[in-house]
């Protein structure tokens, strides 16, 4: 079994002084509808029928915190798990980075014989994209060896390959990193996976989508499928800012320290672990 993909730090958030890092909530707060909604599509993924779904947030909102409640799901039920992600990189993102990032675990977590089956007619030219898949291949770029079509293919015979041992979680995130090629890499899939046990998952940053970023149309176009669920991840209320601080600080938080960490983040589940890891710090909110 692969392994879950955990939380990360999130670029472009800063630091409370005098804290390392922020404090994770051991309990998963809120969000019934949407873990919901996407435990469903792995229930049907593992009858046959794939599925789609696009989390979108600000950052900080909980979109990895989410995947990774789903992920521990699909594992608690059988999938494999494979997670990638985007990586912010001058106007275009590094090419292909959630997938690479994503083969590397596969072969990195898999038996050597077994990697050989999944791999299959794939093995030459997804080697020239992550070289420990083939390590015998020729060293060659991969933009000369595999053109972006046949690699598609390569990719969708892989997944089925997969998926039929067993049912597969598929995590893309940040696509509001990604470059052309990745892009591109979702949009087939979504298109091509068909009768397979895949769980297709993708999240990015709604905030970072100006109006000409290149994701903005695919997704416009992916709203209009009925198999693409899309989920936005909204602020927390107080109640649930409530649940957080309890489970972080371990007792139930004063109402009025309730009311400040909600005012100071607004509801935003990272700004409320960082207050959290401030208070539980011996430190004063209200300073920040």
């Amino acid at each position: 079994m692969l392994p879950v993909p955990g939380s990360r730090a999130r670029p472009g958030c800063g630091t409370v002084q005098g804290m390392s890092q922020p404090m994770q909530s051991p309990v998963f707060v809120g969000r019934r509808e949407e873990i919901a909604s996407l435990t469903a599509l792995l229930e049907r993924a593992a009858d046959g029928e794939p599925g789609f779904a696009i989390v979108a947030g600000e950052a900080g909102v909980g979109k990895t915190r989410l995947v990774t409640e789903l992920a521990g799901q699909a594992a608690d039920s059988g999938f494999t798990i494979l997670a990638g992600h985007c990586v912010e990189l001058g106007a275009e993102g590094l090419p292909l980075a959630p997938l690479i990032d994503a083969l590397r675990t596969l072969a990195r977590t898999t038996a050597r014989t077994e990697l050989a089956d999944v791999l299959g007619p794939a093995r030459r030219g997804l080697g020239r994209l992550l070289p420990e898949l083939d390590p015998g291949g020729a060293a060659e770029p991969a933009a000369d060896g595999v053109q972006v079509s046949q690699l598609l293919e390569l990719v969708l015979g892989l997944l089925g390959r997969l998926s039929a041992r067993r049912p597969l979680l598929l995590v893309l995130e940040d696509l509001h990193w990604s470059d052309q090629s990745t892009r591109e890499l979702v949009a087939f899939l979504i298109r091509s996976l068909r009768g397979v046990r895949v769980v297709l998952l993708a999240t990015y940053r709604s905030d970072e989508l100006n109006r000409r970023h290149p994701l903005r149309p695919l997704i416009a176009g992916w709203d209009r499928l009925r198999t693409v669920q899309h989920v936005e991840l909204h602020r927390f209320e107080p109640g649930e800012v409530a649940a957080q601080l309890g489970a972080i600080l371990g007792t139930e938080p004063a109402a009025g320290l309730v009311d400040l960490v909600f005012d100071r983040s607004g509801g935003n589940a990272y700004l409320v672990e960082e207050l959290a890891g401030l208070v539980r710090g011996g430190g004063d909110p209200a300073d920040l």
